[in-house]
Order: C-alpha cells, then structure tokens, then sequence
C-alpha cells in the first residue's frame, strides 16, 4: 500500500494506492493550520505503507512538517516529486522544467495516461490552471489564472466601492446569470472569467491539436465551473492522486 499526498495551497489532500486504485481519499485545511493538517494526516496513516508519495506546491515549511509529521508515525520518508524535462511518456513544455509547478505536471502525466489521446486538464483551485498534452505527450503549455477568491480580492483591494464581496455559486439558469447585487456581480464575473478562457483554451488546443482534446476538470473548485462549460468535460476530483499513483511506480 502507497500513501499518496498532494499538498496544495489551500488544502491537504491524500489517498492510498493498492496497485489497481486510489482509496480512502480524504483532505482537510491547510493555509491556516498547516501543523494541524499534518497531525490530522499522520493520524490517519494505516500502519503498512510500502512508500509515501507527496507533491507539494505549499512550499518547504510544509514539506519539513510532513517529514517530521509522518516520521512520528512511519518509518519510510515521503518521496518528493519533482517536474523533469521528461517522465512516464510525457515531455515538458518548459524550457526550465523545474519553473513548471509540480501539481501541474502530475495531472498532466495523469491525463495523458487516462486519455490515450490528446487532453486538457483544468485544475480549479486557488489558482486555476490549464494544460495540454498531445497524443504522444508533448506537454504543449497551460494558462493560470487567479480563482474566484482572488479575483475577489484584488477587486476588494484596488477599487474604492466595490468593497469585500462574498464569493457565490453562479444559479442554474442563464437569465439570472447578471448579478442584482454587488456580491453576485463580483461572483459570476470571476466565475465566467473563468469559464471564458476555459472554453478559448479549448478552441486554442483543438487548432494545435487538429483534434478534440478530453478535457478533465479536477480541483477544489471544479463544480463552480462544470456546470458552465460547454460538451462534456469528466470531473476527475483525484486526478493528482492518479497521476502520483503512476509516478509511485516508477
């Protein structure tokens, strides 16, 4: 059994691997107690884990509080994953491969793999970020946007009226898609932001791609976008998992 752990900027998130399928997956806070996040993790830690498997873009506070967290309670070290010019068939876009963060290039060796062809992933968190691979897993490059709270923010701190708009779920239907408060315009704007240059990078991709990516949508905040988006998209809310169980295995 493989632990695997996918430290993200807002939350921690891991899973165990048997070899066929991530199981037990299960995630708790991080920005605001990280040390807390790492006991609650440790206490959750089975006791025969052949490897523990971590990316993490929370940076090395986080990564020292998961070595000594997990060392409390396990006697194998975390593994920590890095991006590379090339692993698992898939080639990085970047001429600094190490610039590309590494949750990036882990959903996309994981879609590439699930794919068997050309894909998209989405991943919709605090940022959200775009990425395509080709078919023979030329990772072509992405997109990062800020996520709806930032967008929030930034409006909050550099307009004098708009103020600290609280962040809302888009409604179902077109016609009351315009916000009638000040709150719901910030919030459907930074949302269709969002799902506007979602749908341009999928039009980019098909013109690179000569061909229709699959696109994944994965991420905390998927479900604000899913709904929005055009065809049919596949939530993959343990993509990262995924691609950290292939990257376990090799």
């Amino acid at each position: 059994m493989k632990l695997l752990i996918d430290a993200g900027n807002s939350r921690l998130k891991w899973g165990l691997w048997d070899g066929t399928r991530v199981t037990d997956v299960a995630y708790c806070p991080l920005k605001h107690d990280p040390g807390g996040a790492v006991r609650t993790l440790a206490a959750a830690v089975p006791e025969r884990i052949e490897a523990i498997i971590v990316a993490n873009v929370a940076g090395p506070w986080v990564a020292d509080a998961l070595r000594r967290g997990l060392a409390r309670v396990c006697s194998t070290p975390p593994r920590f994953v890095a991006t590379s010019a090339q692993a698992h068939g898939v080639s990085c876009a970047y001429a600094e491969p190490a610039k590309l963060g590494v949750d990036r290039w882990v959903v996309v060796i994981a879609a590439h793999h699930l794919a068997q062809g050309p894909a998209m992933v989405v991943d919709a968190g605090t940022a959200v970020t775009v990425d395509v691979v080709t078919d023979g897993g030329q990772h072509l490059g992405g997109l990062i946007l800020a996520g709806a709270e930032l967008m929030a923010r930034a409006l909050y701190r550099d307009t004098s009226d708009i103020g600290h708009a609280r962040v809302q779920l888009l409604p179902g239907h077109a016609h009351e898609a315009f916000g009638r408060t000040t709150d719901e315009a910030v919030s459907f704007g930074a949302v269709w932001a969002q799902v506007g240059a979602v749908e341009r990078a999928r039009i980019a991709a098909r013109e690179a791609l000569s061909a229709e990516p699959v696109l994944y949508v994965t991420g905390g905040n998927a479900p604000q976008l899913l709904p929005y988006l055009a065809g049919q998209p596949e939530h993959r809310p343990t993509l990262l998992l995924e691609g950290l169980a292939i990257m376990a295995q090799g």
